[in-house]
């Protein structure tokens, strides 16, 4: 005759010669099988290596600069668009003659409008242009977030090169040129920055606290709310700064790698004279 034992509100049936012990010991492995399944954490997803992660940061800085120079575009030209009444065309089934229609600014946002490639006149970023740049992920290591800070600024600093009045002219006198790759920084910044993508002085007061002073905490953007023109315009204070030291580094050849190689080196120097002064404090 089988043995009914009622443990938990559930029933379970053992042989009829199983002793107490057994019993027992049934019991005990189904609890500390049930205990180990609870405490097994999952495994979490492992994030990009600082070897994956450089390259992939690179290319999102340039992602950013371009869509942040779209963007200055369409908020610029919103508020042309804005002062001046001008809207857009719609096409195809969207025009009441179905095959294209004009529309006022006003007509566009009474009615809730939406144009082809400019999008949502009211929303910065809803343009067909911007959507066709792919987004690229936040970085994983703090390697991969001073790479794509770089990339998005030098992204920037190329970009205005076209501009005639802000090249550095080969032979010109260091006053001049400072000032002019100083001019060329904030337009880099202004172009390459806009007032959701946060700022270089963003990582540097992240990942390098010691740092901090109340220039960097003003053109900091993080835990503040500021509008489009004001976010722009300490992009440009920002990239004067990083401009002054372009400069030097854009007229010798190799500048990209002395950069980042004399970067790292300050790095190691900024650690080595924390961790010295960690060790006279616990002095």
């Amino acid at each position: 005759m089988a043995q009914i034992i009622n443990r938990d509100g559930q029933e379970f049936t053992f042989p009829d010669n199983y002793t107490q012990e057994q019993i027992d010991a049934y019991f005990n492995n189904l609890e500390n099988s049930n205990q180990s399944q609870e405490e097994t954490p999952k495994e979490e997803e492992e994030g990009r290596g600082i070897l994956t992660d450089v390259p992939v940061q690179a290319v999102g800085g340039v992602a950013d600069a371009g869509k942040s120079a779209l963007r200055l575009i369409e908020g610029v030209g919103q508020d042309m668009k804005r002062k001046f009444n001008v809207g857009g065309f719609t096409f195809g089934d969207n025009a009441q003659n179905g095959i294209a229609e004009y529309h006022t600014y006003e007509d566009v946002i009474n009615n809730n409008i939406k144009l082809p490639v400019s999008g949502d006149p009211t929303v910065i970023g809803d343009s067909a242009f911007e959507k066709a740049i792919p987004d690229i992920d936040d970085a994983d290591t703090t390697t991969g977030s001073v790479t794509r800070s770089i990339s998005q600024f030098l992204s920037g600093w190329y970009l205005t090169k076209p501009a005639k009045g802000l090249q550095i002219v080969s032979g010109g006198s260091k006053a001049v040129n400072l000032a002019k790759a100083t001019t060329r920084g904030a337009v880099a910044d202004f172009v390459a920055f806009d007032e959701e993508t946060g700022r270089f002085m963003d990582m540097v007061n992240t990942q390098f606290p010691s740092l901090q002073n109340p220039l960097f905490e003003y053109l900091s953007s993080e835990g503040k709310d500021e509008g489009f023109y004001e976010a722009r315009f300490k992009n440009a204070l920002e990239g004067a700064l990083l401009g002054g030291v372009m400069e030097g580094l854009i007229r010798s050849p190799g500048f990209l790698k002395d950069q980042l190689g004399g970067f790292a080196t300050w790095i190691k120097l900024k650690r080595r004279a924390i961790a010295g002064e960690t060790k006279d404090v616990a002095k």
